[in-house]
């Protein structure tokens, strides 16, 4: 697909489309490759190698051609490296560089091996993921992995921790790989459930896990008695 329209925006010609935004929260920018940086609204394009940002307390939800899913939290930076996706074959590839602030992933319909994931300081291979991550200004990475499967590897030493469904690492900038924990009850995310729209995402750098809720009302109504 060569140039792209949506929300009255058009893509310089010759930039490829590989999805759009859904939603925008606040505020918040794009810059197309051979683009100036502008602001973005929903149902405007997306295009490969396109950087997208939050501003203060705001988020976006951008949707790729394969229907993975992609939710970013407050001050949050990234770069589109690379998305194609072919429906007839169900197969593709998908590359992002996460540079800084909180996100949410569901994967989509291209195959997890074509799906390449990096920061300062980690690379993600994931398996069939829903997970969150947050990278904070020094270049620390923190996934959260929700369900499926992650192989996180440091970009410093290459050490390496599998992650299952309901644990997290985190891979300081320059260092190896720290070893995997229980999914904690707060987790760095910009949202709670996989339904939440761009609208309802808060700026707030943790946000509470949605399974923790029964819980958490039982240990407050314990309290007050």
């Amino acid at each position: 697909m060569a140039a792209g329209l949506a929300g009255g925006f058009a893509l310089s010609a010759g930039a490829q489309t590989v999805g759009k935004i859904e939603g925008v929260s606040v505020y918040a920018y794009g810059q197309p490759p051979g683009a100036a940086r502008r602001a973005t609204f929903e149902n405007f394009p997306v295009a490969s190698n396109e950087v997208l940002e939050t501003v203060k307390d705001g988020g976006l939800k951008v949707r790729f051609l394969d229907d993975t899913e992609l939710v970013m939290g407050a001050e949050s930076l990234l770069t589109v490296d690379n998305s194609v996706f072919n429906p007839d074959r169900a197969s593709g590839k998908l590359a992002l560089s996460f540079t800084k602030g909180a996100f949410r992933f569901v994967t989509g319909k291209v195959r997890k091996d074509d799906v390449v994931l990096t920061t300062r300081s980690a690379t993600i291979g994931i398996r069939g993921t829903d997970w969150t991550m947050s990278i904070n200004a020094r270049g620390d990475t923190t996934v959260n992995l929700r369900e499926g499967g992650a192989l996180v590897t440091s970009t410093a030493n290459g050490s390496q921790v599998t992650l299952g469904p309901r644990t997290s690492v985190t891979v300081p900038f320059g260092g190896g790989v720290g070893p995997a924990a229980p999914f904690p009850a707060l987790y760095d995310g910009a949202v709670g459930d996989r339904t939440v729209d761009a609208s309802l995402i808060s700026g707030r750098n943790f946000a509470p896990d949605p399974s923790n809720d029964a819980q958490a009302g039982s240990q407050r109504s314990s309290s007050s008695q």
